[in-house]
């Protein structure tokens, strides 16, 4: 985007922004447009998780607003260059990549909750209408799930200590192992392992920085070169 003009084509409905609201800082978060054209309508996301679900935001003059890309700068007025807030764009979601049961979407102009979706991608809303795969949706609030973030932390931190292993040629091993125990685990035991992991992690990550930086150093690199020329003078007939 470079004009006001842009910033009208993309507010389409079910376009989702990031604010940051310089005046209010306590009502920046997600905006979601549900309409509109000189008077923008929307869904906001407050910062600590609330929504409302009439905000309006009239379109203010070319001169009022600075755009760059995916931002838009809103300022004080046309003759004062203090930023009053911003929107950035924000990409779109979809059932499937990054939907949970229990967050928040807007579908047809309405506020619904996310139900159970199936690995095959098939949704429904928690009063039971199904919604065909692939549906895109516009995502109000997400549903916090400490345990699932903690689950997929897990794995992440499992994997990552692998490859680290690999690479100091301890050998990575099976992770299988590891990553059905952390399946297993719920709540205070999963959070507690995953805490382990993540401390195995960073302790191998050290130790690999710290055996770079060794052979780094001219000294060491040099003394190798010289016992490595030696050994095989040695094995010379």
């Amino acid at each position: 985007m470079k004009t006001i003009t842009d910033f009208r084509r993309a507010a389409t409905t079910g376009s989702r922004w990031q604010c940051v609201n310089q005046l209010h800082p306590h009502v920046s978060g997600v905006r979601v447009v549900t309409g509109g054209k000189a008077v923008l309508g929307y869904v906001a996301v407050k910062a600590d998780g609330t929504v409302h679900l009439g905000g309006r935001l009239e379109i203010p003059k070319a001169a009022a607003v600075r755009v760059d890309g995916d931002t838009v700068t809103f300022l004080y007025g046309p003759d004062d260059s203090r930023v009053a807030y911003t929107w950035t764009r924000l990409p779109d979601v979809t059932v499937g990549s990054d939907m949970r049961p229990g967050d928040v979407v807007l579908f047809n102009g309405r506020a619904r909750t996310m139900g159970p979706i199936d690995d095959h991608g098939v949704a429904a809303f928690t009063d039971g209408t199904y919604i065909p795969p692939g549906e895109r949706f516009t995502l109000i609030k997400r549903r916090v799930d400490p345990v699932a973030d903690v689950r997929a932390d897990g794995h992440r931190l499992v994997a990552e200590l692998a490859s680290i292993r690999t690479e100091r040629g301890a050998g990575g091993g099976d992770p299988s192992g590891l990553h059905q125990l952390i399946d297993d685990q719920t709540g205070a035991d999963l959070a507690r392992l995953v805490d382990s992991i993540r401390r195995d992690v960073t302790r191998e990550g050290t130790w690999l920085a710290e055996e770079r930086a060794a052979l780094a150093d001219p000294r060491v690199s040099g003394w190798a070169a010289l016992i490595a020329t030696s050994r095989a003078a040695e094995t010379v007939d």
